[in-house]
Formats: C-alpha cells, sequence, structure tokens
C-alpha cells in the first residue's frame, strides 16, 4: 500500500488531465489553408533534418501538366528539381536539391482537372541543424517535425514519458544515493523487499516510458499512411530515416537493457559496484534521449551544446526529486519501524538530495526561461508565456510544500530519537503525511504543463522585444499632408523568420489617434521574377490609442519586400500607404553573454542592428557594383536635372543646373533659388529675399558605388515604357538603405528611395535629363519675371512605389 490514498492522487490526475486537455485543444486549433488541405513539411513547421521533396494534398485531383511547385531559399533563389509529379490520387510532389538549415519559401499553382480553375498560395518552413550536431545525421534524415501544434494525444503521451522516466530516475537515484548507504544494518530479508518494490517502480516505469515512445512513432506512422505508402513502408520510413525513429530505436535499446539489468540483479544480497555504473548510465543516456528531441535541440550552433545540456539537467534533476519521493516513501513501507538507524539515514540522505535537485530545477529553469521566452513581454503574451506562468504558480506551493517536509525532516532528526523518529515516519506511512501526498499531485500536474510547453512554438519565436513601431530596429515613417497624420510602420527584429508588424498613427502633433479604426497589411517580394513568392494579407490588431500590430512569419526571403498598409478611419475614406523595406538574414549566433541574461530579467530592449551590411550580397554582388558604378559615371556627366522629392510625405521639386544653380519649390508654398553663394527666397506673393550661403552651391556628386555594401540586383521593372534594373544596397556614408530604379539604356537613375530608420523615408524621381531649361535668377525683390513652377496636388513621387 502507498503512503498517500490512491483514490485522492487518481481523482487530483484526471482533474488536471482534464485541464491540460482543455487546454491543449485550446491551443492546438488549426488554420483553413484553402484547396491544399496539408502539406509534407507541414507549413510553418520546424524540421530537424533536411527533407527530399515537398508534398502537397490537395482537395481535388490535381492536372500535372498546369500545376507547379516551386522552393525558394532565404536568397531567393529557387531549390527544388523543377520536377513537379503527381505523388498520389490527390498530391503533387516536387524534389529537393541538397539544402542545409535554413527557412524556405514553398509557392504552388495548381490546376484542378475537375472545373479547370487555378488556386495559388505559399507557405514557410525552416530546417533546424540542432539534430545533426548530436546524430550526425544527414540529409537523408527527412520530414522529421518538431511538432508545435498541442493536441491531447500528444500532450498525453509527452506527459506519461515525463512520469516514467521520474519512476525511473527516482528508483535509480535513490538506490545509490539513500538506501544502498542505508541498508548496512538491517536483514537481508528487508533488502530483497525493498529492491523488489524498487525493482517494480522503476520496470513500471520503464513501462509507461516504452508505451509512450511506441504511441509517439505509432502517431507518425499513421499519419504517413494517410499519404499513400503502406503500413510497412511507412514504418521502415519512419523508424529508419526520421531522428524520432533513430532516437526510439536508441532509446528502446537503452529500456530493454536497462529492464533486464533490474530485472536480473535487483535480487542479489549485494548490489556491485559495475552494475550500479552501467544503471546509471543508461538511465541518464534514457533522459539524454528525451532532451535531444526537445525543444532545446533546435537551437543553432554551439548554443545547441548549452541548450541540450541545461535541459537535461532539469529534467534529470525534476525527475530525481519528484521520482525519488515516490521511491523513499513506498521503500519506507518494507522497513520495520524499529530500524529507526536506517530509516534516520535515509530520510536525512533523501532531504540532501531533493535541496541539489531543486537547486538545480531553479537554475536551468532561470536559464531555459531566458532562452526559451527571450523577453518579460513575451510571458502574458504568449501562449508558451502563459503556460509557463502557470507552471510556475504550481511549482511555486511545490516548493512551499517541499520546504514543509524538508523542515519536518529537519526537525524530526534533531528533536526526535528512536521511537519518536519512527513514530514520525509511521505517521507518513498510515497516510496522514497529506503534505507529501499534495507534492506528489502538484508534481504530476507540473509534468502535465511540461508536456503541453513541449507541443507549443517557443515564446523567443512568437514575439520580439521592441513593442513600439518608433523603437523597431525597422522604422518608416510617412506624413500624410492631406489627413493631418503620421503614420510609422515598424518591423522587428527585420530578419528572416517570424517578424512583428507595429503601426502607429499620430496627428500632426504627436497626440494619439482616438478614433475607430483598422487595419491590414498586404506584403509581398518587390522583384518581379519571384513576385508570385509570397502575397499575403492579414489584419492588424488594435492595441489602442492608433496602435496596431501582427505577428507573421511571411518574411522568409533575403531582400526587398513591399507592404501596403490599409488604414480605415471611421468616418472617412480608407487611407493606403506603401512601404518598401530590405530583410536580413538570421544573425549566426545567438547573443549569449551576461548582458542578455540581465536583458531579460530587468525587461530592458537592446539595440537590435537593422538590416544594412547584413543582407547577403549574393552571386550578382559584382554585377550590381559595376552598374552603381557606371549609374555614377552617367548621373556625373549631366549638365541639368529635375527631381520630385518625397521625404515622409511632404513633398518638393528641384532643379539643378551646372555648375552651380538651383531652384526648388515646396508643397504648400514657397520657392527658393540658388546661385553659386547667393540664395534668394519667396513665399506666396511676397518680394525675393535675398541671403548669403555660408558654402557655394554645386551639383549633384552622385557616387554611390564608393561605399555601397550589400549590393542586391533586384530584377527588372518598366517605368514609362523603359526596361530599369532595380538594384538595392546600404550606404555606409548615409547610414541608409537605398533602391535605385536605373535606366537599362542610358544608366539614368529615374527613381530612388531611400531609408534611415526611423526619421527619414524618402523616394525622389528624376527626369528632366539635359534639359534645355535654365534657372535664372532674380534681379531684385520685386522681380517677378523669375517664376518656379508651382508644385501640382498629384506628383508621381507622392507614390512610393512605381
Amino acid at each position: 500500500m502507498l503512503p498517500f490514498d490512491l483514490r485522492f492522487l487518481t481523482s487530483t490526475v484526471l482533474a488536471v488531465s482534464l485541464a491540460v486537455a482543455l487546454a491543449a485543444s485550446t491551443f492546438g486549433a488549426a488554420e483553413a489553408h484553402g484547396d491544399l488541405e496539408r502539406s509534407k513539411p507541414r507549413a510553418n513547421a520546424v524540421v530537424t533534418g533536411a527533407p527530399d521533396e515537398v508534398v502537397l494534398y490537395m482537395s481535388e485531383p490535381p492536372d500535372p501538366v498546369f500545376s507547379e511547385i516551386k522552393v525558394f531559399d532565404q536568397d531567393g533563389l529557387r531549390v527544388d528539381e523543377g520536377d513537379t509529379r503527381l505523388s498520389g490520387a490527390t498530391s503533387l510532389a516536387v524534389a529537393l536539391g541538397p539544402v542545409g538549415s535554413g527557412t524556405y519559401t514553398v509557392t504552388w499553382q495548381v490546376t484542378s482537372v475537375s472545373d479547370a480553375h487555378r488556386t495559388s498560395g505559399s507557405f514557410r518552413f525552416t530546417v533546424s541543424g540542432g539534430g545533426r550536431l548530436f546524430l550526425g545525421t544527414g540529409a537523408r534524415v527527412s520530414q522529421d517535425l518538431i511538432d508545435t501544434r498541442p493536441t491531447i494525444a500528444n500532450t498525453l503521451r509527452r506527459w506519461g514519458e515525463l512520469v516514467g522516466m521520474a519512476l525511473v530516475a527516482g528508483g535509480v537515484g535513490t538506490l545509490i544515493f539513500v538506501w544502498r548507504p542505508a541498508l548496512s544494518a538491517v536483514s537481508h530479508q528487508t533488502r530483497v523487499r525493498l529492491f523488489r518494490r524498487l525493482r517494480l517502480l522503476t520496470l513500471g516505469g520503464l513501462a509507461v516510458v516504452a508505451v509512450a515512445m511506441g504511441a509517439e512513432v505509432l502517431a507518425r506512422v499513421t499519419a504517413l499512411t494517410a499519404d499513400g505508402p503502406g503500413l510497412s513502408d511507412a514504418l521502415r520510413d519512419v523508424v529508419l530515416e526520421t531522428q524520432t525513429g533513430t532516437l526510439f530505436l536508441v532509446r528502446a535499446v537503452l529500456a530493454i537493457a536497462l529492464g533486464l539489468f533490474w530485472y536480473r540483479f535487483t535480487g542479489a544480497e549485494v548490489i556491485r559496484q559495475w552494475w550500479l555504473y552501467l544503471v546509471t548510465a543508461l538511465s541518464l543516456m534514457l533522459l539524454l534521449g528525451r532532451s535531444l528531441g526537445s525543444h532545446a535541440a533546435a537551437s543553432e550552433g554551439s548554443l545547441a551544446v548549452v541548450s541540450v545540456g541545461s535541459d537535461f539537467i532539469h529534467l534529470a534533476a525534476a525527475s530525481l526529486w519528484v521520482g525519488g519521493l515516490v521511491a523513499l516513501l513506498g521503500g519506507l513501507e518494507v522497513i520495520r519501524r524499529t530500524d529507526s538507524e536506517a530509516i534516520g539515514k535515509a530520510v536525512s540522505r533523501f532531504s540532501n538530495l531533493a535541496v541539489l535537485s531543486v537547486g538545480l530545477i531553479a537554475l536551468t529553469g532561470l536559464y531555459n526561461a531566458w532562452l526559451e521566452v527571450g523577453s518579460l513581454q513575451a510571458f502574458p503574451r504568449t501562449p508558451y508565456g502563459q503556460m509557463l506562468m502557470i507552471k510556475t504558480g504550481i511549482l511555486v506551493p511545490l516548493l512551499g510544500l517541499a520546504a514543509i517536509n524538508l523542515l519536518g525532516v529537519r526537525l524530526g532528526l534533531l528533536r526526535y530519537l528512536g521511537h519518536r523518529l519512527t513514530r514520525y515516519v509511521g505517521g507518513l506511512q498510515r497516510g496522514s503525511g497529506h503534505v507529501v501526498k499534495w507534492e506528489i499531485c502538484l508534481a504530476v500536474a507540473i509534468f502535465g504543463m511540461t508536456a503541453l510547453l513541449a507541443n507549443l512554438p517557443l515564446a523567443r519565436d512568437a514575439i520580439t522585444r521592441s513593442t513600439e513601431a518608433s523603437e523597431a530596429p525597422l522604422a518608416m515613417g510617412v506624413a500624410v499632408q492631406t489627413r493631418g497624420l503620421n503614420v510609422v510602420l515598424g518591423v522587428t527584429p527585420n530578419r528572416v523568420g517570424a517578424n512583428t508588424f507595429l503601426l502607429e498613427l499620430t496627428d500632426a502633433l504627436g497626440n494619439a489617434i482616438e478614433a475607430k479604426m483598422a487595419a491590414s497589411v498586404r506584403i509581398s517580394r518587390l522583384t518581379p521574377d519571384v513576385q508570385d513568392i509570397v502575397v499575403e494579407t492579414f489584419v492588424l490588431e488594435a492595441r489602442g490609442r492608433g496602435r496596431f500590430s501582427a505577428r507573421s512569419d511571411v518574411l522568409s526571403i533575403v531582400g526587398t519586400w513591399v507592404t501596403k498598409v490599409a488604414v480605415a478611419v471611421e468616418g472617412e475614406r480608407t487611407l493606403s500607404i506603401d512601404y518598401v523595406f530590405r530583410v536580413a538574414d538570421r544573425p549566426q549566433e545567438r547573443r549569449f553573454a551576461l548582458s542578455s541574461v540581465s536583458d531579460f530579467l530587468t525587461g530592458r530592449r537592446p539595440e537590435l542592428p537593422r538590416t544594412g551590411p547584413l543582407v547577403p550580397s549574393g552571386a550578382a554582388a559584382k554585377a550590381g557594383l559595376e552598374l552603381l558604378r557606371q549609374t555614377d559615371d552617367s548621373m556625373n556627366r549631366l549638365s541639368s536635372l529635375r527631381e520630385c522629392n518625397n521625404i515622409n510625405g511632404v513633398v518638393t521639386v528641384l532643379d539643378y543646373m551646372a555648375p552651380d544653380r538651383m531652384r526648388y519649390a515646396v508643397a504648400g508654398g514657397g520657392v527658393s533659388i540658388i546661385d553659386g553663394e547667393r540664395q534668394w527666397y519667396s513665399r506666396g506673393d511676397a518680394p525675393w529675399e535675398l541671403r548669403a550661403r555660408g558654402a557655394a552651391f554645386r551639383f549633384p556628386e552622385f557616387r554611390y558605388a564608393d561605399d555601397a555594401v550589400g549590393v542586391r540586383k533586384e530584377g527588372e521593372h518598366r517605368l514609362g515604357g523603359r526596361p530599369h534594373e532595380v538594384v538595392s544596397f546600404y550606404s555606409l556614408r548615409d547610414d541608409a538603405d537605398y533602391w535605385l530604379w536605373i535606366d537599362s539604356d542610358n544608366h539614368h537613375i529615374s527613381r530612388l528611395l531611400m531609408n534611415v530608420p526611423p526619421s527619414h523615408y524618402m523616394v525622389s524621381i528624376f527626369d528632366g535629363f539635359d534639359g534645355p531649361e535654365g534657372v535664372p535668377a532674380p534681379s531684385g525683390p520685386e522681380d517677378r519675371s523669375v517664376t518656379v513652377p508651382p508644385v501640382p496636388e498629384s506628383v508621381p513621387c507622392l507614390s512610393y512605389l512605381p
């Protein structure tokens, strides 16, 4: 009989099971994807091994002749073999070439056989390199996903596995550190009974672990058979060609060996030293296998070693504490109360073991939280953070109960000797240790929360540190003069993968807008030849007072993206604004220093670098840089030039005349003419006002190629019926991202975009190259013969896109 009421424990476990199941079903709702029913790899999945192909499962039979699947890497290069084919009655597949770690974009266009209607769409998946670091798996390890959609089934499987491993670790740990040193004075018969009890607990835990692992493999096999292969083929593919199957085989061998050793040797009179070393090693390897299949194994680079190590220590300490408590109380039942010396030693040694375990749990738990959550804001705003707070809420009273138990043991050892100590332990044996009973039940509940967390996407991938658009690494502001609005779009962290889009609207004075509004964004690629990669529209969530946000992983390719923001203000016409920005690659390593831990604990937001040099140039960098040099030479040979300039919504028309004259007019009134070291001003009908310049004006000098880095050729466009090449780059001199639309024939710049977050977002339209019109200067204040053409209300540079 166990030292607590089994009916109470059963009812508690059932209640917690129901709560976890409801939570799992809440977080596990799947989104529909039109005519694409599902895919392999799954949309937005993290794949721990490189897939050999991409398979789409459609709602109707597709026509393979008029259907195509394309797969692009982060640089926008195709990585598929171009062999789109039928793989089943309603499925299409395309083979992939060798792919490594990174984010990949799948686009598809499918024609239905039944009605010839054509549908299209796109999704992303990520290949993580974490698992290969330990298992040495290669490209043949395929279709093995870290499931980020918790369901009742996979949560209960993981829960059972955690409880089973706790019983295994508790049985081994208490035998080595608690019972074996404490049983030197008891009879042989008592030792045999105790070892049999520990054997029963450990073998029971191994059985639960085996069932959970088998259920996981069975679930994957069942899912694979729905895709076409028979049961035997699916079983072979899962077991032999996935990381889950590899881990299953290794851990199954470990579990069988551990079970055989426990069954064979625990009845012996003396437990041999080599046997202790062996079962300890097997138990630790069994626990390590679980950590290799966890979130920690998906970390990149050297951080994966530390992450897996921390997860392993956390799991081992928790299992040793909880399972050890069950093994301790189970062992106390078979020892006679007269064996007070053995009881005292066992209770004292276990209390020391519990203190060590709790300390390790606390330290590794803090590190894991920093790694997996990333910021204090992520706790209340992500499912992972919310569940982690619930887990912590259960852990606090559990630690309190553990402290009460520990204090009781310490006082019992200090104040009660002989029969009084046995009376204290006897109280536990008779079931009066209600505190211990609650401690075990809460620990089982925590394992349930842990199982649910294992199937949720990490909070660090669901939220970023910046929460205000103007504070984002990439912030683009546009003033809408006709509405008196300032609109700022922020993208953070502005890296390939999951990003947060932040939108802020204020009036001309910077005050928050109180009117009722709705906002949405439409995102696509700038380059025409891959423009069909992603066109995604989603609604931004209102955060109050003119602020909106949304989370999306649509930014899956390095380079230029276009965002069309639509803002509907109650009672007014919908406002539409274009933004163009460059997306960088992910940093190679997550910041790993004490400053990162301090940022997490204090809630500080460290500065994240925006695109700049982090955008890789790619194979066309040399050609792009040469095109920039030709463009600089062509523009510097001009004798006159006209520019329509729009900075954050403020429009100016400028006329340049070599070598030292310029005139400009600002929308809303105001003109100026520069003649060398003199500058004339006029507003409305006011007379000309002459002022001396601090430095003589000179015709603009174009030298973008001198300090351009991260140059990318973004494809060809047509402007005004003429072909143009688009080049993007980062300027070290201006600390700005640039885009140039360059005439393919004469290398003149027809359009220029410049972004210096957060205050300088500019577009310029150039024409009037070597035009005949000059720039005359006024002869005096009342000279009305010199006029400047007014700036029209609607000019091309009002739009940031061609």
